[in-house]
């Protein structure tokens, strides 16, 4: 038979209950957190390096930036090209919605 005291019962059965920890587990994981944010921080400096690079024009000085009035009735537009958003809060918005997205011949 085994003896046992009530602290030695207690300190046994929370040893019992104790998460096991796999070290190369943790590891991996956060390897793979590391791995994630250098990549989104990798999207994120090329996306800006193409919106900065597009003209958001083209070769007949139109707008790439398909315009919609939204139900909050907020203009916003994305250019078919690089793929970046342009709402009220962008930098350039007043200039970039004063563009025409069509040329004058092209009535429609």
């Amino acid at each position: 038979a085994v003896v046992m005291t009530p602290d030695q019962l207690e300190s046994l059965v929370k040893a019992a209950r104790a998460p096991i920890v796999d070290e190369a587990a943790l590891r991996s994981k956060e390897q793979s957190r590391l791995r994630l944010r250098e990549k989104v921080a990798k999207k994120r400096r090329n996306d800006e390096a193409k919106y900065a690079a597009c003209g958001h024009l083209r070769e007949d000085n139109t707008s790439r930036i398909a315009w919609m009035t939204n139900s909050d009735g907020v203009r916003r537009g994305v250019c078919q090209f690089c793929g970046m958003t342009c709402a009220p809060d962008h930098k350039e918005y007043d200039r970039l919605i004063r563009i025409p997205t069509r040329a004058p011949h092209i009535i429609g």
